[in-house]
């Protein structure tokens, strides 16, 4: 490797390892926007749509999923994970790419196709990112440190080498979103102590070059994962005490800021980034659960406020953006509903607390509460509710037909 490699940040401080900070917020498996309407030929345009290939659907992390889906409740096939079922993998997402879902642990992926036919498993770094851009699903090698792999949908390894900058046994990639040619990635470093305070860096490079395209770096841990916005034009990065937009695209070496405000919670829960230059902040202030929209220059476009003092907000799940202006929050058993600021409906599972959600295309809403499946009509009703032998530990996800997929622990499920 050269020194140009990490010419931008060695030079501040000497880092040591950290790994997994963000796992808590899903980034390890690495929304859309608020002006969604209902389209009933939207979305489904055969197998090759990638339907779901990031934590929370997109880089944005809406959890919308654009497809439709007839999906009665009924389950069509489980397939373990491992041949002995008591062993649980330690899933972190399930990941749609064309014809083929994705299984990610912590250190291996698992290919199906729909039929619930193990195609091939393949081992990754401890705790990677794990993503689909066009046709290949992109981790961390196992092998070296400081690069990416990346394998087509039927597993065959791709030979060109990427690398990833700001990767070592002292600086640990947290975010990587594969783009055409290039990707966007961020780590966060943290020196021992008696050298100061832990930073994050964050930047864009093309694949097999050893140089930034642009890069920052900011001191303390960021108070939740980036966001890049839908149109693919801005980075949006959440320090500790303020928000700053990026130009995603900018050719400045060091980065060019579109704007910066204060954070306007006491504490980010998680944030989600819609269409028309929108963030969606659940926070809270005063020991109240605040929904914020705010625009990209801090203005506040509306807010909501739980003032039952209910606990239980997730940490698991960000703000999920449905169609017409809908945005879907988790508070204990209840999914709250919102639209323009104002509460317009709530969705109540009895006994379990809401973990995941996932909305569609035609309005509905999946719900993982524990060891149950609930999907939710656009008015708020009930299509069915399933009970399963073990815990959901991912949002539930939609191919490009309709089907639903969910996994437990030990095994993947489909419904229809």
């Amino acid at each position: 490797m050269t020194g140009d490699r990490k010419r931008h940040i060695n030079a501040i401080r000497l880092f040591i390892y950290m790994a997994g900070m963000f796992l808590v917020f899903g980034i390890g498996c690495n929304g859309a926007g608020s002006d969604k309407k209902y389209d009933s030929n939207k979305g489904n345009n055969g197998m090759n749509k990638n339907t779901y290939p990031v934590i929370f659907a997109d880089a944005a992390r809406s959890s919308f999923i654009d497809v439709t889906s007839k999906s009665e409740g009924y389950l069509t096939w489980k397939k373990i994970f491992n041949d002995d079922d008591e062993i649980p993998l330690g899933l972190r997402c399930i990941l749609i790419g064309g014809a083929n879902i994705f299984a990610c642990s912590d250190d291996t992926v698992i290919c199906f196709d729909t039929d619930g036919k193990k195609l091939w498993t393949k081992p990754i770094r401890e705790s990677s990112p794990v993503s689909i851009h066009g046709g290949k699903l992109y981790y961390r090698k196992i092998e070296t440190i400081d690069e990416l792999a990346a394998v087509d949908f039927k597993g065959a390894d791709y030979p060109q080498t990427m690398w990833i900058l700001e990767s070592d046994n002292a600086c640990t990639p947290l975010y990587i979103e594969p783009l055409d040619g290039e990707f966007l990635a961020l780590s966060l470093c943290t020196p021992p102590p008696e050298q100061g305070r832990p930073s994050f860096v964050f930047y864009r490079k093309k694949y097999e070059t050893e140089k930034f395209i642009w890069v920052d770096n900011i001191a303390g841990k960021p108070a939740a994962p980036p966001l890049h916005t839908p149109d693919g034009a801005k980075f949006i990065v959440f320090a500790e005490n303020e928000i700053i937009i990026y130009d995603a695209n900018s050719a400045k070496s060091d980065g060019d800021i579109i704007n910066r405000f204060p954070n306007p919670v006491q504490k980010i829960i998680s944030v989600a980034a819609g269409d028309g230059d929108v963030i969606y902040l659940l926070g809270k202030s005063e020991d109240k659960n605040i929904l914020l929209a705010l625009a990209h220059d801090g203005t506040e476009k509306w807010r909501w406020t739980d003032d039952t003092g209910i606990p239980g907000v997730s940490l698991k799940q960000p703000p999920v953006v449905g169609i017409d202006g809908l945005v879907h929050i988790p508070v204990g058993r209840t999914l709250k509903t919102i639209r323009d600021g104002e509460l317009v409906r709530e969705f109540t599972i009895e006994e379990r607390t809401i973990d995941f959600c996932s909305a569609l295309a035609d309005g509905s809403v999946l719900i993982a509460a524990k060891n149950s499946l609930y999907r939710a009509d656009p008015d708020g009703n009930k299509i069915f509710g399933l009970l399963f032998d073990h815990d959901i530990v991912a949002p539930p996800v939609a191919d490009a037909q309709g089907h639903i997929y969910i996994a437990t622990d030990y095994e993947l499920i489909r419904i229809d």
